[in-house]
């Protein structure tokens, strides 16, 4: 959940390919037919996002239903130092002209406990959301937040839950790209899509016509 969900180009087999994207996490790359996305620092985000890794790929016989949706999980893989969770690319056997992406944020709140408690102001967190502000049309920032043109991630995180779909559905739409469009959060209404009718439709313009 941390960081912007903005389009980064995945190194694909040592070069930049731009029709493969991964949303909001840099330094991703793919290597034949694995995913490879780096170990979250915050020690609560690695233990968290590696446990469900783990539960999902040892479901089969649960019968949970994401298991067929999910990539098999291959541990932690060290390269040039750094280290990363080593998947399936859920990609690998779609062309690259017909793939349609999707960025969702799934839970009821999408930010860690260690980011929660975080109190180092933001001027770059804020003049984002400002910019968010002139396209909402009303006013989400305090007082004390523009006199000091800054804010928490904290703050940060909870107002894009509340602006979006995350605290009524548990869920939120972050981005979309297929052949015809490419939105994100930031240059399109997705950012406060927020009423069911809306969130359906946005998801309709995403499938295959």
């Amino acid at each position: 959940p941390s960081g912007a969900p903005s389009v980064e180009a995945v190194v694909c087999c040592g070069r930049k390919d731009p029709q493969v994207a991964a949303f909001g996490h840099g330094g991703v790359f793919v290597e034949g037919a694995f995913f490879y996305k780096p170990r979250p620092k915050a020690r609560d985000r690695y233990e968290n996002e590696r446990r469900f890794l783990e539960l999902i790929c040892c479901s089969c016989e649960s019968g949970e239903p994401l298991r067929a949706f999910v990539p098999n999980f291959y541990g932690e893989v060290e390269r040039d130092g750094a280290w990363f969770f080593k998947m399936d690319d859920l990609l690998h056997a779609f062309s690259l002209r017909g793939r349609h992406i999707a960025d969702l944020k799934m839970g009821l709140r999408t930010f860690a406990e260690s980011e929660a408690q975080s109190a180092k102001p933001r001027a770059d967190l804020f003049e984002r959301m400002e910019r968010m502000e002139e396209r909402l049309g009303s006013r989400v920032l305090t007082d004390a937040e523009r006199a000091s043109r800054s804010m928490t991630k904290a703050r940060w995180m909870a107002l894009r839950d509340s602006l979006s779909s995350t605290s009524a559905l548990g869920f939120r739409i972050d981005a979309l790209l297929t052949p015809r469009a490419h939105l994100t959060a930031f240059d399109s209404r997705l950012f406060h899509t927020r009423a069911r009718a809306d969130v359906i439709a946005a998801l309709r313009s995403f499938f295959p016509r």
